[in-house]
């Protein structure tokens, strides 16, 4: 998933457990799960391995992740270049960057 233009600041830290959570890839960190957002340079979703690769670390679902991005608007008002799944439009964005 590669969104589009996004304004946002990307300089807070997240941590929570990698979860596939009907098919809509999220971080939980047990008060509000956030929709990653796999961006250029850098990150990237094998979803044949259920893993995500950050830069130098990979992790794979049940793990807990640290990213570092910013929080931005439900997935339903992103411009999304390769949009997520339907149902994975009310989720909040995790827009990752380098931890």
């Amino acid at each position: 998933m590669l969104p589009g233009a996004w304004e946002g600041g990307d300089n807070a830290l997240h941590e929570g457990v990698l979860v596939l959570q009907d098919g809509c890839l999220v971080i939980d960190n047990g008060q509000m799960p956030l929709l990653l957002a796999v961006q250029r340079g850098g990150v990237s979703w094998n979803s044949d391995r259920q893993e995500l690769r950050v830069f130098d670390h990979t992790y794979r679902v049940g793990e807990t992740v640290t990213v570092g991005g910013g929080a931005g608007a439900p997935a339903s008002q992103v411009e999304w270049d390769v949009p997520p799944a339907d149902n994975c439009m009310d989720y909040p964005v995790w827009f990752m960057s380098r931890p």
